[in-house]
């Protein structure tokens, strides 16, 4: 189980990064023991919801011209997506 916080980026010297958590998380890291962490870079750009009905009318106009259903296609885009940025070892 996760738990998802925000955190303010306080200093960033190229590789290491200090980030200060929105909310306490002290007592969920020490009872879960956690170790790892997932990092997500938010940019502030989000899609509109009229761009993310376009999204969704083109993705249907390709499940429609290849006889696939939506949720396939969507899994495929997916699919795609995650291959072609595979997460990288670090060590």
């Amino acid at each position: 189980m996760s738990q998802i916080t925000t955190a303010k980026i306080v200093e960033y010297d190229g590789c290491n990064m200090l980030i200060i958590p929105q909310e306490p998380i002290s007592r969920e890291m020490i009872r879960k023991q956690v170790k790892n962490v997932e990092l997500r870079l938010c940019d502030g750009r989000e899609c509109t919801s009229e761009q993310r009905r376009k999204i969704f009318a083109i993705i249907g106009e390709i499940a429609d011209w290849s006889g696939h259903t939506l949720h396939q296609i969507i899994v495929w885009i997916m699919t795609l997506s995650i291959s072609a940025y595979p997460r990288k070892k670090l060590i």
